[in-house]
């Protein structure tokens, strides 16, 4: 059996959830999601060369699980890193993506996008990704609570500094640590 976390005490695993109106993906963002997509972010000046985290999924067939980190300059987008999952992957597996930074010019800020289903329809029912201990390679600055450890009283609880979908999931959360 898996532990539930692969560093530290707690992951956050994102489960799509079917509600009375509709089926919604479990999420979570750096930034605020709007009609053109995730806007603000966080101020983000490093240039790492790759990200890496550790991941296991459950999805369902014909379903995709995401995760995207994008650096922007003056609120335009420099860079875009993303990786998609597909299947089961049972226990913890380390996943590295590039980041595709240009020497010039450099991020001021991030956002990021990581996800139990795809964003557009359709998503399946009962699709889980369990994500820990994210780490910017080649970098000082890290993400905010890049191993889920730290959590806030929600709706049912929210990993600090990262936004989740749970308030529209009618009472049973898609994203838990």
């Amino acid at each position: 059996q898996d532990p539930a976390s692969f560093h530290g005490s707690f992951a956050t695993r994102l489960t799509t959830v079917q509600t009375p109106n509709d089926t919604m993906f479990g999420a979570l963002f750096i930034g605020t999601p709007g009609p053109n997509g995730i806007e603000g972010g966080i101020p983000y000046t490093d240039q790492p060369d790759s990200i890496s985290g550790y991941v296991k999924y459950n999805l369902q067939p014909n379903d995709t699980a995401w995760f995207i980190v994008a650096f922007k300059n003056g609120g335009s987008m420099i860079a875009m890193s993303f990786k998609y999952f597909t299947g089961t992957q049972g226990t913890y597996q380390r996943f590295s993506i590039p980041t595709n930074l240009p020497p010039v010019p450099a991020p001021d800020s991030l956002i990021a996008i990581i996800t139990s289903s795809r964003m557009d329809p359709p998503r399946y029912p009962g699709s889980m990704l369990t994500i820990d201990s994210i780490t910017m390679i080649g970098a000082i600055q890290t993400l905010p609570n890049p191993s889920f450890e730290n959590w806030a009283p929600f709706v049912s609880e929210e990993p600090d500094n990262w936004t989740t979908i749970n308030f529209s999931s009618m009472g049973t959360p898609s994203a838990t640590k």
